[in-house]
């Protein structure tokens, strides 16, 4: 797979400590072993962050998960990156919002960093480990409403 390189799924509580449903994201660095002050540090050392209609974490955690860990897979860096940018904030930057457009809408970070997850190789990657998955892609599915949309995109 040209391009490759090892793409992390990530977790942390949502919106406030002790939620029970969790914030997920993308890099591609194991945050564990690499640790960023922000965003434009991730830029500058040539890594990728996604967002995922997030604010920036440099690690994860949640209850049963100390790191946060959801899963990491070889993927393909060019076609995550065309699926949705890289190291821009989901909220201000519409190329970082794959096709998750409207948050709660189109779908939540969860189909988001599975669209990003769409990169890797064999058995897609997906961030189903994280709390609350079941109830968001039972609303949204595994990438979002925005079905032909995403069928382009991809």
């Amino acid at each position: 797979m040209p391009n490759t390189v090892t793409l992390h799924a990530w977790a942390i509580p949502a919106f406030v400590s002790g939620s029970p449903v969790d914030h997920t994201w993308v890099t591609t660095y194991d945050n564990q072993q690499h640790h960023y002050a922000d965003a434009a540090a991730v830029a500058a050392a040539g890594k990728d962050y996604w967002f995922c209609w997030g604010s920036y974490h440099p690690t994860g955690g949640v209850p049963g998960n100390p790191t946060g860990g959801l899963g990491k897979q070889a993927g393909n860096l060019t076609m995550a990156r065309c699926l949705v940018q890289s190291n821009a904030d989901s909220a201000k930057v519409a190329a970082a919002q794959g096709t998750i457009l409207v948050y709660g809408i189109d779908g939540v970070c969860h189909q988001l960093a599975n669209q990003v997850l769409y990169a890797t190789s064999g058995t897609r990657l997906t961030v189903k480990k994280a709390r609350g998955y079941v109830a968001s892609s039972f609303l949204y599915g595994t990438y979002g409403l925005r079905h032909a949309a995403w069928a382009s995109k991809i």
